[in-house]
């Protein structure tokens, strides 16, 4: 216990002198504000109570919409065939060895297992964006570049957790196969499949919720949809029109916020109810009360209508976007193909050599680091705020609750705005009353994530136990109190957990404010991109490839060390 507390503190200030020095690096002396923006910038807020809803504008942010949410839709599905298709080679379960194995044999085993995880990592670690950057050079503004922009890294993230998934699931019924002499894929397919169903799907419709952000994003790249007319509608100063759009996107992204939240605390009654079980469970299916049973079925039911809704979804947006994949091997995209790929490799570093790529790597590290600690603090005292009163049956808690309820109401809004609008968007915003440089890029960064954060936490305070809550209000514990001694301590593991993957995630996202000049390898990659040196571009994407690993294996050790 001494050890763990050791452990912790060591860490806790270790993180310290990581921002401090992260701060020192990209500096906090001196005025970044630049006073001629501000008039814009509240033209922009302004602009919000008077939205543009002509008949002709109306009709161009419905069609954008459509056109998002067709992205959203078919990058989806697909990210989560690539998932599916993957997870088993990613599952440890697969690679374990078996008692007639010899010890050479397994070390072969083992040293292919950790070269498949980290290859499959590589996808991953290249934002969307970046991949978009790289199709159009070859797809020219085709809906395919948003359709594999999204689903390759959302294929590569999905074969991840569902791989962590397949390994996390219990272990008899795969054990006796095994035994009885089936093969290694085909006992993972039987025994373990039906029972991870319900996780894999309540994660699939979380990416499909976060499939509609990145839609959003590919505008830039002129992929069309509410993120491409928000940019020519904020490049001629057109707010009005821009509220418009970011209202339809708040509508589409928090439908499908409530429906994949629905999933989720459908299924996180399911399991608590249920102690060990998780529907839905072929091999340990067992029905203890009826309170389980009529749990199970709502669940269940809730699940294959929503496989229905999008599965249903898919020919209706390949219509709608006019997807044509033949152009995937068309012989002029394939030539295409292979000029950029002979332009790509080898790599070699930019105009600056390694010291310049090394600065944006070390400023992009910074950035990460301050981004996700304003992010972390936000979205923690929002989340505390907007969160969903324990049910209590006091009638001060009841009169509380109501209260409160309006309050509630319009922080969750604020949050659903600050995460529907992209991080261009913001980046664009904070260029009017920053002076150019990095702190655009991390307020952009900070206001976009406290959003994501907020309802990340939220939801996990919301599913503490709310016992010690209760008994704390029947003493008449105010609520300050309650938080920082009951809820926060019960859900540390969580937050710390969900602060250190948001963390990668960032650190990956720095390079879409690089349209508006932050520094960082993002602002790398725009330049040798105008400058059409792709050889630059694969240096640089191999250095944000690598910080991306670094942070995914420091994160864990952090999880492991706090959680």
């Amino acid at each position: 216990m001494r050890s763990s507390n050791r452990t912790r503190r060591r860490w806790f200030f270790g993180i310290a002198a990581v921002t401090i020095w992260s701060l020192s690096r990209i500096g906090i002396t001196g005025s970044h504000f630049n006073e001629r923006g501000w008039p814009n910038f509240w033209k922009f807020w302004s602009a919000a109570a008077r939205p543009a809803i002509t008949a002709d504008f109306s009709a161009i942010t419905l069609r954008a919409a459509a056109t998002t949410l067709s992205y959203a839709v078919i990058g989806t599905v697909l990210s989560t065939i690539i998932g599916l298709l993957s997870a088993p080679l990613l599952a440890r379960r697969l690679w374990e060895q078996t008692n007639r194995q010899s010890r050479g044999h397994a070390a072969m085993r083992a040293t292919a297992f950790r070269a498949v995880r980290t290859i499959a990592a590589i996808p991953r670690s290249v934002h969307e964006i970046v991949w978009a950057l790289l199709f159009v050079q070859v797809f020219g503004p085709d809906p395919i570049v948003a359709i594999l922009a999204i689903g390759i890294p959302f294929g590569a993230v999905s074969a991840a957790v569902f791989a962590d998934t397949i390994d996390d699931a219990a272990t008899h019924a795969h054990d006796n196969l095994r035994a009885a002499g089936a093969p290694r894929l085909a006992a993972l397919t039987y025994s373990i499949g039906p029972t991870v169903v319900a996780d894999i799907t309540g994660y699939v419709f979380y990416r499909f919720e976060c499939a509609i952000r990145t839609a959003a994003i590919l505008g830039v790249i002129g992929a069309g949809g509410l993120g491409y007319q928000m940019q020519l509608s904020f490049q001629t100063l057109r707010y009005s029109e821009m509220w418009t759009l970011i209202y339809a996107l708040v509508v589409i992204a928090g439908c499908a916020d409530m429906w994949s939240s629905a999933i989720r605390r459908r299924q996180s009654k399911s399991v608590v109810r249920c102690g060990e079980l998780r529907f839905p469970d072929i091999s340990r299916r067992v029905v203890a009360t009826p309170a389980i049973a009529q749990s199970q079925r709502r669940f269940d039911l809730l699940l294959r209508r929503s496989l229905l809704a999008l599965v249903a979804a898919v020919p209706l947006a390949w219509w709608w976007i006019d997807l044509n994949p033949t152009v995937l091997w068309n012989p002029r995209r394939r030539s295409l193909m292979s000029e950029l790929l002979g332009d790509m490799f080898p790599p070699r570093y930019g105009p600056g050599g390694f010291p310049s790529l090394w600065s944006a790597a070390v400023d992009t590290f910074a950035m990460s680091v301050i981004a996700i600690i304003a992010s972390v603090a936000f979205g923690l005292l929002y989340a505390t705020v907007g969160m969903r009163p324990i049910a209590a049956a006091t009638p001060a808690a009841r009169a509380a609750r109501v209260r409160n309820s309006a309050f509630r109401f319009a922080t969750r809004i604020v949050m659903l705005v600050s995460r529907a609008i992209p991080p261009q968007v913001w980046a664009f915003l904070a260029a009017l009353i920053l002076f150019p440089g990095a702190w655009p890029g991390i307020a952009a960064l900070a206001a976009y994530n406290t959003g994501i954060m907020a309802r990340l936490f939220g939801e996990t305070l919301e599913d503490v136990d709310p016992r010690t809550d209760e008994s704390l209000l029947a003493q008449g514990t105010r609520s300050p109190a309650r938080l920082l001694y009951a809820t926060i301590p019960a859900a540390s593991a969580r937050i710390v957990s969900l602060s250190a993957y948001r963390w990668e995630v960032i650190m990956r996202e720095t390079v879409i404010v690089g349209v508006v000049g932050a520094a960082g390898l993002g602002r790398l990659i725009q330049d040798d991109l105008v400058a059409r040196d792709f050889a630059a571009v694969t240096s640089t994407i191999a250095a944000l490839v690598v910080m991306t690993i670094a942070a995914s294996t420091i994160s864990k050790r952090l999880r492991h060390a706090l959680g």
